[in-house]
């Protein structure tokens, strides 16, 4: 229940034109470090969040020595707040539902962890 609480707080928080942006930049940010040396990637991120993306693409290039080339691709089907990843090695996934499946999913295996070390009664 904790989990649908907090996915309707976060995809509440990503519609707002303040949050939105900012969430989608640290999500391409996160997402391309987990790329690491890849050198061309492309970054999905929803219209209304494009600029802050571009903005990101331009604070890489001045801070790196190798920054990689990305191409933004603006598509609707990317949720506020998100971002999709692709290299050629990898695609990466950072969209605000997809981060939450995946809290979720970890949550419900700690969970059945936990179950297995209680001890059962008869």
């Amino acid at each position: 229940m904790a989990i649908a609480i907090a996915g309707r707080i976060t995809n509440k928080l990503a519609c707002m034109a303040d949050v939105a942006p900012d969430a989608a930049a640290q999500a391409c940010e996160e997402a391309l470090t987990m790329l690491g040396d890849a050198t061309e990637v492309v970054v999905r991120t929803h219209p209304d969040d494009a600029a802050a993306i571009e903005d990101l693409q331009q604070q890489l290039a001045r801070t790196m020595k190798s920054s990689p080339h990305m191409r933004i691709v603006e598509d609707a089907a990317v949720g506020r707040g998100g971002v999709k990843v692709q290299s050629a090695d990898a695609a990466i996934d950072a969209t605000i539902s997809t981060r939450i499946d995946r809290v979720a999913d970890e949550l419900m295996n700690d969970w059945r962890l936990r179950l297995k070390e209680l001890p059962i009664q008869p």
